[in-house]
């Protein structure tokens, strides 16, 4: 009987109460980094957009500021303005490039952050099944064993 209500003391219902806890403040303290991960992720693919933008529209400036400055003579102008036409059509496309290299790589960060977040739920579960198992097993065998004299731990 001594030795019974120590069992009972340190498992409940046949789960090891200090593995079960452990393993419970784990998981407690690695969910938020990976949750702050995850943010951190989408924060950097927007960064990486943003960036993007700004050199785009750099870009843009610079060849209007470059077609402005080669306006001289007649030959000249009209030299100039091809010339600056050139630039400024360059200057989109490069933007352009730029941007749909920066939407990409924000599209594939996503994608990478939220199957990691996926595995790391899918984990979770996985975990809370096999507790909620063991749980239910403890319990089974609780109400299959045949009671010694009177309520467990008294």
């Amino acid at each position: 009987m001594e030795h019974r209500s120590w069992r009972l003391r340190n498992k409940a219902y046949g789960v090891d109460l200090r593995a079960f806890f452990a393993a419970t403040n784990k998981l407690r303290a690695a969910l938020p980094d990976e949750v702050k991960k995850a943010t951190q992720v989408a924060k950097e693919s927007e960064r990486i957009v943003a960036d993007a933008r700004e050199q785009a529209n750099r870009l843009i400036r610079e060849a209007q500021e470059q077609a402005a400055s080669l306006v001289a003579n007649d030959e000249v102008t009209k030299e100039a303005r091809r010339q600056a036409e050139q630039a400024v059509a360059k200057a989109q496309q490069d933007a352009q490039e730029l941007l749909d290299t920066a939407r990409r790589q924000s599209h594939d960060v996503r994608a990478q952050a939220e199957e990691y977040a996926r595995r790391v739920f899918a984990h979770l579960e996985e975990y809370v099944s096999r507790v909620t198992t063991a749980i239910q097993k403890g319990k089974q065998e609780l109400e299959s064993s045949p009671s010694e004299g009177g309520t467990p731990g008294a």
